[in-house]
């Protein structure tokens, strides 16, 4: 499940139905009842979601998102206008910059926007052994573009995301450029000790960062026993 609050349209809950469509409950004002709505069908989206999929949302000034991982593997969007009503788009299809990294199994997701643009963010194997945090971005080009920022980061390639690990993240603050992402791995060889790592996209510097925040805050390390490989990650950021 995901939510957000709208300041012009209420509340919003969003999940997957049993018949694998995206379902929103909101807060109609109008009729001043919740009301049920299939956006599968409004948006007249041709590819359903994958059973189990996660689902992330936000609003921002352009519309409304929720994004899900699809039958196909591809991560798509659907976003609401006031101009356009409810659309489809498979963001996957669409990002150009000939990355064309799918989600791995029982990949999380998350999403939200700051002043760079719109975010999506799930694992992948680029190389076929251990995950990367990969982004999908709508960032003042007009298009959607995909990026590994695990690889593009400084020493990224050690800090790869460990198997079964949660995502959680928020956009900027007013001591950051852009948003920040976190995601559990591995401090040492093996499962033996599992770290929260922070990727940073810093515009000032013009690259991707990572910070071991378990290192930087001298915090103990956890055993990485089969019951913290889905541990649950939350986080936000406080104006």
């Amino acid at each position: 499940m995901t939510s957000f609050v709208d300041s012009g349209d209420g509340e919003h809950i969003f999940y997957l139905g049993t018949d694998q469509h995206i379902h929103q409950l909101y807060f109609n004002t109008g009729v001043g009842h919740w009301v049920d709505q299939d956006l599968t069908i409004t948006s007249g989206a041709a590819v359903n979601a994958q059973n189990q999929s996660p689902l992330a949302s936000f609003v921002d000034t352009p519309g409304e998102h929720v994004s899900y991982i699809g039958t196909n593997n591809h991560v798509i969007q659907l976003y609401w206008t006031s101009s356009g009503g409810w659309v489809e788009q498979d963001l996957s299809a669409t990002a150009e910059n000939g990355l064309t990294t799918l989600p791995g199994s029982e990949s999380p997701l998350i999403g939200f926007f700051d002043s760079i643009g719109e975010h999506f963010y799930y694992l992948a194997r680029p190389e076929g052994s251990a995950y990367d945090i990969m982004e999908l971005c709508f960032c003042g080009s007009g298009i959607w573009t995909l990026q590994d920022p695990t690889e593009h980061a400084t020493g990224g390639a050690s800090h790869q995301a460990l198997i079964g690990s949660q995502i959680t993240g928020f956009p900027a603050s007013a001591n950051s450029a852009v948003g920040d992402v976190f995601y559990l791995s591995i401090r040492t060889t093996g499962l033996e000790y599992v770290d929260v790592y922070d990727i940073s996209g810093n515009s000032g510097t013009g690259g991707w960062q990572i910070l071991d925040v378990s290192s930087a805050a001298s915090a103990p390390t956890t055993a990485a026993t089969v019951g913290y490989t889905n541990e649950a990650l939350t986080s936000f950021v406080d104006y």
